[in-house]
């Protein structure tokens, strides 16, 4: 709602991403109604997991490559845990694989990025892999040696054998 005109819209929802649709139509009112209305930077994530939920994993990620070409010129905000949200949103919803693929992809475009590591860990930890999962946690708590996750989950590994 605007105070100085009084003008505004009400929209409610009822689902998980029923608030990004609901920002979606907030923006296409104010557009056609020509109010000054200047939203927030969009999340890549929210955008990510609509398309997911929507479209499935790979056309996710495909969006998220076009999201990472187009730079600064996206109106989405895209940052380090990005792909930890999208990874995450796979992970469970039981996409096991589509969840590793986005942590790779997050490690592989953020390597200095600690909690990469971590998410990746945790998903080959989930599908069996446990030596990756030991590697890419040994490589998180290198990146970030106050990681208390990734030594627990380091702890709980080696106290499985």
């Amino acid at each position: 709602m605007f105070t100085d005109s009084g003008k505004g819209v009400a929209i409610m929802v009822n689902s998980d991403n029923g608030v990004n649709v609901a920002n979606y139509l907030v923006q296409s009112v104010a557009r056609e109604y020509g109010w000054n209305y200047v939203p927030e930077q969009e999340s890549a994530a929210d955008l990510l997991m609509l398309i997911a939920d929507l479209k499935g994993p790979q056309a996710a990620l495909a969006r998220y490559g076009e999201l990472k070409k187009a730079g600064a010129s996206s109106p989405y905000a895209m940052d380090e845990n990005t792909l930890i949200v999208i990874g995450y949103h796979f992970l469970f919803s039981g996409q096991t694989d589509a969840a590793v693929q986005a942590f790779r992809l997050g490690v592989e475009d953020y390597p200095k990025y600690w909690n990469a590591y971590d998410s990746l860990g945790e998903a080959y930890l989930k599908t069996g892999q446990r030596e990756l999962a030991i590697q890419n946690y040994q490589k998180s708590i290198e990146l970030n040696p106050q990681n208390q996750n990734g030594i627990n989950a380091l702890k709980k590994i080696r106290d499985q054998k």
